[in-house]
Parts: structure tokens; sequence; C-alpha cells
């Protein structure tokens, strides 16, 4: 039987064990903990989706069509297609961060790199 701790009542040190209804098998113990040899997840690894099972066939049967498509999406201003060759070159940027004390930028450099990708971009289409 898996139970589940409720309240009895606005007393909150009165607590009740009772049956939860939500349960379909015998898998958890009184805690709610999984019995040894259930599984919390029985269907086992989640599938990949028909979408990534794609994504990888293209890339596997043609990959220079796929630089040229990115390309091609990159010179119309496609910021999906930049975020994901920026996430896939150099990692996702963090969602906060927190910057302090003197911040040396090098505009020149940044901007030379810029130029070299853009042009192997413009090689490969």
């Amino acid at each position: 039987m898996a139970v589940s701790i409720q309240k009895q009542s606005t007393n909150h040190h009165s607590m009740e064990l009772v049956e939860n209804p939500h349960s379909r098998d015998n898998s958890r113990d009184e805690l709610g903990r999984f019995r040894k040899g259930f599984s919390g997840h029985p269907s086992g690894r989640a599938k990949r989706d028909e979408a990534s099972i794609l994504a990888q066939a293209a890339f596997e049967a043609d990959p220079v069509a796929v630089v040229k498509a990115l390309a091609a999406k990159l010179r119309k201003g496609d910021i999906q297609a930049f975020t994901a060759l920026a996430n896939r070159a150099y990692g996702e940027m963090p969602k906060t961060s927190v910057l302090t004390g003197d911040i040396d930028v090098n505009v020149s450099a940044k901007r030379t790199r810029l130029a070299e990708v853009l042009a192997l971009l413009g090689d490969a289409s």
C-alpha cells in the first residue's frame, strides 16, 4: 500500500498516513521511497525525438549542405541560427553575470575574428 502524509487539521503537529490514490502499484515503501527492485522510470531512458534523429541523419548524409544552409541563414540575419552556432562553438552564455573591476575588451581583436568567421562562411556557399 502506497501512503502519503496528509494534514489532518489546522493543528500542524497532527498528521496521519493515508493511502495514496494515485499509486497503481506497490513500488514505494511507507516513506514514499522506491522499494528495492522497482524503478522510478519503468519505461526506461527517454527516447530521442524525431527532429534530433532527422538532424543527425542530415549532418551525416551531407555535412557541406548543412554548412551552406546555416551560412545562408546567417547571411539573412537569422538570430536562431547565430545562437545555435555560437552556443555550439563557445558554449551557452550564463543566464546571469556579475562584472566587477576594470574590464579590458579588445574590440579590434573581436572584429578581426568576426571577419575571419564571415570569410569562412562566405567560402562555404
